[in-house]
């Protein structure tokens, strides 16, 4: 099998016979170059409560982002024309975070009428392989500061929480706040593309297990001073 067959949705399956009946219903073909499948369904760890992630490469028109509810299944869209695509995958992110480079990379194909979404998932791939650009030290500070900025708000919000709901809550919201944007941090510090939130903590389970640990202490917290603490012990190990 060659590297382009193996980015082809397995459509002898199960699966794959009833994904073609949703495609079937997103499908246009005086429109669409073809379609791509992504996220859960791509990876091949969907379950029942998994939406379906769709990609389509218009050959003109312009770019749409819509959610239909097909087959009684939740279904993501995003249309763009290959010019638009090939804009978006070369695009940086502030987080790290390229939705078009994320699924051209992690998807497959299921209808290419003309034979260009091959070459634009290569692409995506080369663009993959190169890595985001380095934070400039400029930006590494500012992070930073932000988030010990926020630490310190969730610690005086947190100390003047007794007898204000509002006060403890907005302290945890911040506190959370800050470890999701550690998280991103991890990851860009590293010149590491970032996803969606489980897949980067699956990512951190295999990758560092001190920082791992410290996350399941964290949303073990007994107290929300104690996870204020953990959490900038979170930022501090991000920057190591």
């Amino acid at each position: 099998m060659n590297a382009l067959a193996s980015k082809y949705y397995p459509r002898e399956t199960p699966s794959g016979a009833w994904l073609a009946r949703v495609v079937e219903a997103v499908d246009d073909r005086a429109l669409a170059h073809g379609i791509i499948v992504h996220g859960s369904w791509a990876r091949g760890d969907n379950d029942a409560a998994s939406d379906i992630d769709l990609l389509v490469v218009l050959r003109s028109g312009p770019t749409v982002e819509q959610v239909r509810s097909i087959l009684d299944t939740q279904v993501e869209i995003y249309k763009g024309t290959l010019a638009n695509l090939r804009e978006r995958l070369q695009q940086d992110q502030p987080l790290n975070n390229n939705f078009i480079l994320n699924a051209l990379h992690e998807g497959l194909i299921f209808v290419d009428r003309d034979g260009v979404i091959g070459p634009l998932m290569k692409e995506a791939d080369t663009r993959w392989a190169k890595g985001p650009f380095p934070m400039t030290a400029a930006e590494t500070d500012a992070t930073r500061r932000a988030l010990y900025r926020m630490l310190g708000s969730a610690k005086r919000l947190s100390e003047r929480s007794s007898g204000s709901n509002e006060n403890a809550f907005i302290a945890e919201t911040r506190s959370h706040q800050v470890v999701i944007q550690s998280f991103y941090l991890y990851h860009r510090v590293r010149r590491k593309w970032t996803t969606s939130f489980p897949l980067m903590l699956s990512r951190l389970k295999a990758e560092s297990s001190a920082l791992y640990d410290l996350w399941s202490e964290y949303i073990k917290a007994a107290s929300p001073q104690q996870r204020i603490h953990l959490a900038e012990l979170f930022v501090e190990s991000v920057y190591e």
